[in-house]
């Protein structure tokens, strides 16, 4: 066989019985060569590997990644992930947002615990547990009431949706952010990125309301006294 150096300008056809590399060798394809499988080779179009493929750039398909494994220590993107299993990893970043088709079809009330759902401001989704081994610094709060007082219901539209569906769109019963907080309930408020009031959370709002309960019930008690 002549010297694999002096092959350099011309391509040169392999026989059926292809090419083995023994003893740990390995085939280097320098930039800009590439692997093309074509016309039925390795196997109707496909590259098997008993072992590992490792690639520094790109791997690229038009078809599917099946039956085993893919493991992907970096980006996967442009085209559609299928998995018939689980799919699973230390961290997924998925900036067009997570969507369920079915979720409303699916009950939690059955099966064991369930809890809910927060989203970090950064998208980080997890839950926040109430259970006292998970908290330190418990302090008992002395609310003032009349911050509860000075908060306003209101109803509203959303500008999204309004831009969508025009006057079709729901009216809705909430509350304003940055009102809350100058009525003295920022803590039932939530800060964007970019430190700006984002969100109202419901749930310091019930243990708030539960205090003023509280006060107003003891007040109560007092005057009957």
């Amino acid at each position: 066989m002549e010297d694999a150096a002096a092959r350099t300008s011309e391509a040169t056809t392999i026989g059926s019985g292809g090419i083995r590399v023994k003893d740990g060798g390995s085939i280097v394809v320098e930039a800009p060569g590439t692997i093309d499988l074509q016309g039925g080779a390795f196997s109707a179009n496909s590259l098997a590997a008993a072992t590992t493929v490792t690639a520094g750039g790109d791997i690229q398909g038009g078809g599917l990644v099946s039956t085993g494994t893919a493991t992907i220590a970096g980006t996967l993107y442009a085209g559609a992930v299928s998995a018939g299993g689980e799919v699973s990893g230390n961290h997924a970043t998925f900036p067009g947002g997570i969507k369920s088709t079915d979720v409303h079809s699916r009950s939690v009330t059955y099966g064991g615990a369930y809890s809910a759902t927060w989203t970090h401001v950064d998208g980080t989704m997890g839950t926040a547990p109430s259970s006292e081994r998970f908290k330190q610094d418990i302090v008992p709060v002395k609310l003032d009431v009349s911050a509860l007082e000075r908060a306003e219901v209101v109803t509203f539209r959303y500008r999204d949706a309004v831009a969508n569906v025009g006057d079709d769109a729901e009216v809705r019963l909430g509350g304003i952010a940055e009102q809350f907080v100058d009525a003295g309930l920022g803590f039932a408020v939530t800060y964007g990125e970019d430190g700006l009031p984002f969100s109202i959370e419901d749930r310091p709002l019930v243990y708030a309301l539960l205090a003023g309960y509280q006060a107003l019930a003891r007040r109560v008690t007092e005057l009957e006294a």
